[in-house]
């Protein structure tokens, strides 16, 4: 072995180590956690936002990995808007600790919530805890947004935990039941393969990211969920509201 090659060997060490450790870290310091205020949460979705026209009364999609792989959703659902904002790294609670940046800003109609893999590691009541928290900050506010949460999917990669998955979907629907204008989605018998396991052809490769088949589902249950939800008190009185009188005529 040459005399240089222990040289040689740390210096091809520290270049490919240096650059990798310097973006975990600056990977972790963008990523908000509980202890934070909303700031980093705005400042993140100020980048969405510059540029782009929103539109009120949308269907707002907010969430972490799930929100952010959605490539090419539709522009719109049931002659909705469709707005899709994705925050790396987020929590479920700082959804309702922050629900004013988060959702009242862009005054949706509706909004959709995609659960997180990493959320299902949490503590089984995590997240119902979390959208209890969610509703509790819309009603605060006076507002009347539809709030549809994504069940947490059953994946190739975690189907081994299956009843674990059940057991927190199941709390979800207890949180859904007992509130007003909120709504679990559930597209897992839709990705199941003919042998009733979670169908590799709607994941990517690493068994838990949807895949454009794997939206698609989800597109049809936002829709479905959209179309079959009761409309606000607020909506449903102003769409039976007498029209204006017009003394001209």
């Amino acid at each position: 072995m040459p005399k240089n090659s222990p040289l040689l060997l740390l210096t091809l060490f520290c270049i490919v180590l240096i650059p990798l450790l310097f973006f975990l870290r600056a990977d972790m310091l963008l990523r908000p956690s509980l202890n934070d205020s909303c700031d980093p949460l705005r400042n993140a979705l100020e980048r969405s936002d510059n540029g782009e026209h929103i539109k009120p009364d949308s269907t707002l999609v907010l969430g972490a990995n799930a929100a952010i792989r959605w490539r090419r959703p539709p522009d719109s659902v049931n002659g909705v808007a469709l707005l899709i904002r994705g925050i790396a790294g987020l929590h479920p609670q700082q959804i309702g600790l922050c629900y004013a940046r988060l959702i009242a800003h862009y005054h949706p109609q509706n909004v959709v919530i995609l659960t997180d893999p990493r959320w299902a590691d949490d503590r089984i009541d995590t997240m119902a805890n979390a959208l209890e928290g969610i509703v509790a900050a819309r009603d605060s506010l006076g507002r009347s947004d539809r709030i549809f949460a994504l069940s947490f999917l059953l994946t190739p990669a975690n189907q081994q935990d299956d009843q674990r998955i059940q057991t927190q979907n199941v709390a979800l629907n207890h949180v859904a039941d007992a509130s007003t204008g909120v709504e679990i989605l559930d597209i897992n018998d839709s990705l199941r393969g003919s042998g009733g396991n979670p169908a590799p052809r709607f994941f990517w490769p690493d068994g838990q990211t949807l895949n454009k088949a794997g939206y698609e589902y989800l597109s049809a249950a936002i829709e479905n969920a959209i179309s079959a939800a009761p409309m606000p008190p607020n909506e449903l009185s102003s769409s039976h509201a007498r029209p204006a009188s017009n003394d001209n005529t």
